[in-house]
């Protein structure tokens, strides 16, 4: 079985929904903490897992952008060149 490949895009749209979903099972852990030990648990789990399959897409799409776009001194200097030309005009 191959591995799949998502656009930018699939992967922001995944980030947000684990977001969401994130959320609410805080939400549900918050209510039940006290009463149901195990559920807990497993949600506290599940919330962890969540956070750092998230993280991890993050870092893939921050390779993704550092890959489209070249990192020359040309390029990251060029906000300061313009900067400068407008301040002698």
């Amino acid at each position: 079985m191959g591995c799949m490949e998502f656009s930018f895009k699939d992967l922001q749209f995944i980030v947000e929904a684990i977001g969401c979903l994130s959320e609410k099972y805080q939400e549900r852990l918050d209510a039940i903490e006290d009463l149901d030990e195990d559920e807990a648990s497993d949600l506290g789990n599940d919330c962890m897992f969540l956070e750092l399959l998230c993280q991890d897409i993050e870092k893939k799409l921050a390779e993704s952008v550092s890959q489209t776009i070249p990192a020359t001194p040309d390029i990251l200097d060029t906000p300061n060149k313009l900067l400068a030309q407008t301040e002698k005009i």
